[in-house]
């Protein structure tokens, strides 16, 4: 018979500590350090994708901010556009700047050009295809105080349409003081 021998506890202590020993290495090896390897490669995944969302987001935010502010640009475009009236409309411009002149108590004593002038400039030349812009001068010769002066050079800004002011000449009247013979060249801003 063979010879048997049985091993004491220390020793079968020893071995099942041996084999469990072996039993956890090889479940941190074949079975727990792939989950973790797998684990970190997803969470490193979900990171870089929840970086992508936040800069789609950004991009998003930032692009409807950017239309709003095109729109809002293109409004004043349109606002600023309909100050350039047609070459057309050049008679009822120069008309608008006789009244704006005595509204604001100031007697016209002559324009230049006049407006027979205007008017068969207004019906002259080719029509040009496109939105070009054309200076129109005009020169006024009023009479009336300095302060209405004031007060209409002050509101030239408000006139439905574009217009400068060049030039202002004062003189004084001779025997009707305060009044001023004012000589005006402003320019008229017309689509062609």
């Amino acid at each position: 018979m063979a010879n048997t021998k049985k091993l004491g506890p220390k020793q079968e202590i020893g071995l099942a500590g041996g084999v469990m020993l072996l039993a956890v290495v090889g479940w941190y090896f074949l079975l727990y350090q792939p989950v973790i390897d797998k684990t970190m490669e997803i969470q490193i995944q979900l990171l870089s994708q929840e970086d992508s969302v936040k800069a789609d987001q950004n991009y998003k935010i930032n692009a409807a901010k950017l239309q709003l502010q095109i729109n809002e640009l293109n409004e004043k475009i349109a606002i600023w556009d309909l100050r350039f009236p047609a070459r057309t409309e050049i008679v009822s411009l120069a008309k608008e700047i006789l009244h704006f002149g005595e509204a604001h108590n100031l007697e016209l004593i002559e324009m230049r050009p006049s407006l027979f002038e205007l008017y068969a400039l207004e019906k002259a030349g080719a029509h040009v295809s496109g939105r070009y812009t054309m200076q129109l001068p005009i020169s006024c010769h009023f009479q009336g105080h300095y302060l209405d002066l004031g007060r209409m050079l002050e509101d030239v800004s408000n006139l439905p349409f574009n217009a400068t002011v060049a030039d202002v000449a004062l003189s004084p009247i001779p025997k009707r003081y305060p009044e001023l013979d004012i000589k005006l060249r402003l320019f008229l801003y017309v689509h062609l």
